[in-house]
């Protein structure tokens, strides 16, 4: 027995399809009894397959996944002269590797069915993400109003910020001081993509890459100190030490020597605490004349002084008298006492 045809044939587990192209066609049967014709019309099904592909967002170098979804069985394939692979029986991640216009056509076939194709084009472009982040020690996210510049253009930027640009000049200047929640803050580190750059230096770069900026800043105490040592300003929760020390003010005859603090609370001439909040302290001083008491006392008790002023509270007085009127009007002597600068006398 011969079979033939002008339809595609094919022999699947002995049984004759008809196969490839639809249309109209006879099947032709001869045998050593005798022969026969049948007529016949080949179909073919029609695929509906739907792309979902992201066209108006295709950046160079970066993954765009293309799922195609349609009848169960069906085999797909993609054509394209950009780098993808294939992440399942119906998924693609195409990756651009230039700027320019492309294309990718999918294709879907199965048995029965008449193959079927859809393009999409779209514009690669080179689109990079850029992040400018502030934070202190503890990694507490900071408000930090900085210089910006694009291509030139300037822009006020606050942390934090992020933008998407393309391949332009990108400048970012932050602050080394800044007043944030009525507190001072100090730049102490800047990081461009994990590598050091140097505080207080702008970052000035032309766009290539996907920029990360990250800033670390120290919140900062002053400590301010009239007529005292200890004056600067001090990292937050630094110890802090002032002191008071004692001053000539006529050789060694006569001296100044702590009485008290104005503006902090501390009993002595040196105090220790942690920078915490601004400090504004005034050690006030008193005028210490044993020295010269002391001097003068000498020759009177010398004299037999005490015996005519009956005793040491004569005597004391006398001294006294004596630098009053005449030792303290020759040195100049004045009184020290101040006032702490953010105090006003009433």
């Amino acid at each position: 027995m011969r079979i033939t045809s002008k339809l595609d044939l094919v022999v699947d587990d002995g049984r004759m399809k008809i196969t490839g192209r639809p249309g109209g066609g006879a099947i032709s049967v001869v045998s050593g009894t005798g022969a026969t014709e049948y007529e016949i019309l080949a179909t073919a099904g029609t695929l509906d397959i739907d792309v979902d592909f992201d066209s108006g967002d295709v950046r160079v170098g970066r993954g765009v996944p293309l799922e195609v979804t349609g009848l169960v069985g069906a085999i797909y394939d993609l054509l394209t002269d950009l780098p993808f692979v294939r992440t399942g029986d119906s998924s693609f991640l195409i990756t651009p590797d230039e700027e320019g216009t492309a294309s990718v056509t999918v294709t879907a076939s199965r048995d029965g069915y008449e193959p079927v194709s859809i393009s999409k084009e779209f514009e690669a472009r080179r689109i990079f993400t850029v992040d400018v982040r502030a934070s202190d020690p503890a990694g507490t996210g900071l408000s930090v109003p900085f210089g910006l510049g694009i291509d030139g253009a300037d822009h006020a930027g606050r942390t934090p910020y992020s933008d998407e640009l393309g391949p332009v000049r990108f400048v970012v200047d932050l602050p080394t001081k800044q007043t944030i929640s009525g507190h001072g803050y100090a730049l102490r580190g800047v990081w461009v993509n994990g590598a050091v750059h140097p505080p207080g230096v702008p970052l000035d770069v032309q766009l290539g890459s996907d920029t990360i900026v990250e800033a670390t800043y120290e919140r900062e105490v002053l400590v301010e100190v009239v007529d005292g040592e200890g004056s600067g300003v001090y990292g937050y929760g630094d110890v802090v030490v002032i002191r008071a020390p004692d001053r000539e003010v006529l050789s060694f005859l006569v001296r100044e020597v702590f009485d008290r603090w104005d503006g902090i609370d501390a009993p002595g001439s040196s105090a220790t605490f942690a920078a915490e909040r601004d400090v504004y302290a005034t050690a006030i001083y008193k005028e210490d004349y044993s020295y010269l008491m002391a001097l003068v006392a000498a020759p009177l008790i010398a004299a037999g002084a005490a015996t005519t002023y009956r005793g040491s509270a004569g005597l004391r007085w006398r001294v006294e008298n004596i630098i009053e009127k005449a030792v303290k009007p020759i040195a100049g002597i004045k009184s020290s006492r101040k006032v702490s600068p953010r105090r006003k006398k009433e």
